[in-house]
Order: structure tokens, then sequence, then C-alpha cells
């Protein structure tokens, strides 16, 4: 049935989030002593968007580290296409943003910024970009554990799909991304470099296009 929540070897417990593509769903695992579990599924009953949830599965059966969501699943049912990752309690650096109401410091910056690295340093070893990295997209778990999550937008570095290419965000995509270039692993560095610096000002940087439209000059964060 179109759009009807997922009925496999879980118990729904209540919609967590809905995003552009996606409604996500928390759950608990029945054949797993009712481990929670996070169920992620396409909004829009198509092939284009059952073939996206599709392709990050595929990602994320290929990744193993504590700093990426472990895959668990996938199953479907007609044209609706379901994830299934591991539960992960916490809030994502956006929503912590929000909540302390002003810059964050600077040596939580740099502790997140070390941190993120070495996800991403993991992840393009393993031959993959995540070609939306923001705050939004980082969850801090417990004991200070930094994951980084949706991965409906990544790909093969250098072979960036359809499906990947829509999933950007204005100030913090790449240059290469803005101007459709080729990706590599600077564009998840830019990516990182734009988090941080919504991090430690409170703001997002202007999109790419903006600043090559406008010239606007790189102005330091400080001196």
């Amino acid at each position: 049935v179109a759009n009807s929540e997922p009925d496999n070897d879980s118990l729904i417990k209540k919609p967590f989030i809905t995003s552009g593509f996606a409604r996500i769903y928390q759950a608990a695992d029945l054949y797993n002593n009712n481990r929670l579990c996070v169920i992620k599924q396409n909004i829009n009953a198509s092939p284009e968007e059952t073939e996206r949830i599709h392709h990050e599965a595929s990602i994320l059966r290929q990744l193993n580290h504590r700093g990426i969501p472990q895959y668990q699943d996938e199953f479907g049912e007609g044209l609706n296409s379901y994830l299934v990752m591991e539960y992960i309690a916490g809030k994502n650096l956006w929503q912590l943003l929000l909540e302390l109401g002003k810059p964050l410091p600077q040596f939580r910056v740099i502790h997140f910024g070390q941190h993120l690295c070495r996800i991403v340093g993991y992840l393009h070893k393993q031959g993959f970009i995540h070609r939306d990295i923001k705050p939004a997209n980082v969850l801090r778990a417990e004991r200070g554990r930094l994951v980084l999550i949706d991965f409906g937008g990544s790909d093969r570095i250098g072979q960036a799909t359809q499906i990947a290419r829509e999933q950007t965000t204005p100030g913090f995509a790449s240059p290469e991304q803005s101007l459709d270039m080729p990706e590599n692993a600077q564009t998840d560095i830019y990516g990182i470099g734009a988090t941080l610096y919504m991090l430690l000002t409170g703001q997002a940087l202007p999109p790419v296009e903006y600043v090559f439209q406008s010239g606007i000059p790189a102005q330091p964060i400080w001196e």
C-alpha cells in the first residue's frame, strides 16, 4: 500500500522526523529483544524515491565505523522501500546550536572537527564521499560520540549519480557541486569547513553561486 507504515520484524513506536525525501520511524526489533532501531521510508511511492532508499542502503552496507549508522536490513512493499539502521540517541549539532543560542566555544568546535575528519577520512578510504555534510547531519550521541548521518546523497568518489546530485544544501554545497563539476574528497572537506564555520559564528556561509556572482571577498572569522 502506498505510503503505508513498514510491516516487517519490527514494532513502530513513533514517527521520528520527516525530511525532504523520507519519513523516519523509531522502532523496536521484535526478534532482537526489542532492541531499538530506525526505519527510513521513502515519502513518495515512485521508482525514483524507491531507488533513493536502495542507493543509501547499498552504501551503508559496505561501511563499518562507529561514526556511521550501522546498516541492519532493507525491505520493500510495492514502491515503498525501507532501510533499517541502528538507533542512535542524541541531538544533531544544529539542535545543539539552537539550544545554546550562541556560537559554540572554540575548543568544542575543534573537538567536533577532529572527530568529523576521522569519520570522513574513513569514508574516503572506502572510496565514498558524503556530499551533504552540515550540522543537521551530524549527531552528538552519548559520551560525546559523533555520528555522520543521511547517506542518501552519498556516492563513489567521482561518480555522483543523478539521485546523489539532487541532495545538496546551499551554504554547505562546495563550488564543484554548485557548478556541476566533478566531485572528489574536497567536496566533503568544504562541507566540514562550512559546518565548523556555522558552529563558530552561528551563521551559514553564503551559497557559492551568490559569492561568485557578487564578488564578495572571503572574510576571516578572526585575526
